[in-house]
């Protein structure tokens, strides 16, 4: 809604402390309403119904049961933009080049962010990259130290949220034996919100923090959120894949 020039009647609360490129899209305006989203974690269908809405956007969302009582309301629908097609013709290296992306909060909580079929996994084939064989034996669960190997691609995406921790795991043997390790093609992204509550990321050893929660649209993609990731990561991707070279 917003990529299309509408300021959204009401939207979750969490987007507008998240997602920077929502924020910029709003030109100064923001919606009135900020409170689609109940305690639990579900729709509150309440606020959305006062807010009455025309139309209710729901990318990359499961409805589950809610999807009926949502289209008493207004028509609903989903609406990921498509907007691969010129970062994967601007970058013809990452044609066939297998990725993997871990959710990295500590070598006891390690999660694999691509599995097949995922939106993650969706968004990295959109250009060309690929997703490992054995991704989609790793499911919800976390990853141990020990099968960090069993996660080997060509360029590893690793979304820092140790809060400090990182070297815990480039240090891990098992890590760095990594063949896409060992040949520098490694791309870290030190998520800052956890750190601050503020949007923010670092990439690999530079200090210096870049605005928006990259990792957060890379996982949740949207209308918006899909083409200023690919935007942002894409050259961080393609240094990555230079590894060594780079």
């Amino acid at each position: 809604m917003v990529s299309l020039g509408e300021v959204p009647v009401i939207m979750w609360e969490n987007m507008l402390k998240q997602e920077v490129w929502t924020v910029d899209a709003f030109d100064g305006q923001e919606p009135e309403n900020t409170s689609a989203s109940a305690e639990d974690g579900s729709i509150d269908l309440e606020s959305v119904a006062a807010a009455e809405p025309d139309l209710i956007l729901a990318s990359q969302m499961d409805l589950g049961d809610q999807y009926d009582d949502l289209s008493k309301i207004a028509l609903v629908t989903g609406d990921t933009a498509q907007v691969a097609a010129d970062v994967k013709a601007e970058h013809p290296e990452f044609e066939g080049k297998s990725i993997s992306m871990l959710n990295y909060f500590g070598l006891d909580t390690i999660r694999y962010l691509d599995p097949d079929d995922s939106d993650a996994a969706d968004l990295m084939e959109s250009i060309g990259l690929t997703t490992i064989a054995e991704s989609s034996s790793f499911g919800s669960d976390d990853i141990s130290a020990e099968r960090l190997d069993d996660t080997a691609a060509d360029v590893m995406v690793i979304m820092d949220n140790s809060n400090g921790r990182i070297d815990d795991l480039t240090d891990n043997p098992t890590f760095q034996a990594i063949p896409g390790v060992k040949e520098g093609r490694v791309l870290i992204l030190h998520n800052k919100a956890f750190e601050s509550g503020k949007a923010g990321y670092t990439v690999n050893d530079d200090a210096e923090e870049q605005e928006g929660n990259l990792p957060w649209a890379i996982v949740y993609p949207g209308p918006l959120s899909t083409q200023w990731a690919l935007e942002t990561l894409a050259p961080l991707l393609a240094d990555a894949i230079g590894g060594d070279e780079g």
